[in-house]
């Protein structure tokens, strides 16, 4: 059950009451049971509210970015190849330390997830392996309302970095169509710490291609500054904090085993793939997306 300030968050923010809530869930069930290769996707209420409260119940938005999510699992399979192999992968780089979320929220509601580029070794793991547990992350978050509501933090140290933890450019290429395109979440900001100069360009490239909206929440910050940003309650005690890491990823392995059937999902998308045109997966155009929908004749 949401507390009033989520209930409030919600309306104020999301346009969300229960009268839209219910009729915008009717509508997208009846849309995927008529869709020609996705009929037999998730249709539960909180995997379809991650949908709608990202995009503000603009249905439009919601049709277009839940059928992306899907066809971009053929589009870009080095991203979303995720076989039993790769999601113990994941385990293994999450006790790591690489990527795991803080323990609480932000005055503000929001879940903080704290990614850390030297836990990631590159003789075991690779950057998509990375890029793959953040997904796994972040997915298990949004089966929580408040944080569907309230949204995502994102703090990235660099520290440690080296030029096998970079991207080949034709690959951040396809990582940014991705993340423009392709986020469940409400994305409420991004803390940098201890960028590398070799990673600058890659970094003001990324940054260049957001809207302004987005630009205006991403902040690079010395490691010492970032309990001006975050509570220090929150934080690990090597951020300035009084929190011990290994409690934090202990406490988020729980949420993580309760929600096995999110690896499930991830590991069988629920995709007629012989229904889908090739020209489907790589096509660009938004027009085209958004014209399917409506030729899909929702009541």
């Amino acid at each position: 059950m949401l507390s009033k300030f989520y209930i409030d968050k919600a309306k104020s923010e999301l346009r969300e009451d229960e009268t839209r809530k219910s009729q915008s869930l009717a509508q997208f069930r009846e849309w995927i049971s008529k869709h020609p290769f996705l009929s037999e996707a998730r249709k539960d209420e909180s995997y379809l509210l991650q949908f709608l409260r990202s995009r503000k119940y603009n249905m439009d938005e919601a049709f277009q970015l839940f059928e992306r999510i899907y066809l971009s699992r053929k589009r870009y399979p080095k991203f979303f190849d995720i076989d039993q192999e790769v999601v113990e992968k994941a385990y293994d780089l999450y006790e790591a330390g690489y990527c795991y979320p803080l323990s609480g929220r932000t005055k503000d509601g929001q879940r903080v997830v704290l990614i850390q580029t030297k836990k990631l070794d590159t003789e075991k793991f690779t950057i998509f392996d990375g890029s793959r547990l953040l997904c796994f992350v972040i997915q298990a978050l949004l089966e929580e309302e408040e944080t569907q509501i309230a949204g995502i933090i994102l703090v990235f140290d660099h520290s440690g970095a080296n030029i096998k933890h970079l991207m080949l450019p034709m690959d951040f290429r396809d990582f940014m169509d991705l993340s423009l395109k392709c986020s469940m979440y409400r994305q409420k900001g991004f803390y940098i710490l201890n960028i590398p100069t070799f990673g600058q360009i890659l970094f003001d490239i990324f940054k260049s291609v957001l809207s302004e909206k987005l630009r205006n929440r991403i902040h690079t910050l010395k490691p010492d500054d970032l309990k001006n940003h975050i509570d220090p309650e929150m934080l690990p005690v090597e951020y300035g904090g009084v929190k011990n890491e290994e409690e934090m990823k202990e406490e988020f392995k729980k949420v993580r085993d309760e929600k096995k059937e999110i690896w499930d999902h991830l590991l069988h998308f629920e995709v007629d793939w012989s229904k889908v045109p090739k020209e489907k997966i790589w096509s660009n155009s938004e027009e085209e997306t958004v014209g399917s929908f409506r030729k899909l004749e929702i009541d």
